[in-house]
């Protein structure tokens, strides 16, 4: 487990090689600040990695009004968490 900061949590990303988990946590770390900007605090992000043939990406946002979740399964992580970014905007 990763923590970035007080809330947010990553897991599973730990088998990443150091210069893509780099990249990873400065994706993560702006697409979060920029959702909190946009559309208030929230308290705690989880995003967790499965690797297979593909990376399949599931994120569970905690705020006061409760729990918000998505997933997506893409053969590139990067495509995999924007797209998990871009639900949680659409649902929050």
């Amino acid at each position: 487990m990763i923590e970035l900061g007080e809330h947010i949590v990553l897991e599973g990303f730990e088998s990443l090689d150091p210069a893509t988990l780099v990249v990873v946590k400065k994706f993560v770390g702006t697409h979060a600040k920029k959702f909190g900007e946009e559309n208030g605090a929230f308290d705690k992000l989880c995003i967790t990695l499965t690797k297979g043939d593909e990376c399949h990406v599931s994120a569970t946002l905690t705020n006061d009004g409760g729990e918000i979740k998505s997933e997506n399964t893409n053969a590139n992580l990067f495509f995999a968490l924007g797209a998990v970014f871009t639900k949680l905007r659409e649902q929050f």
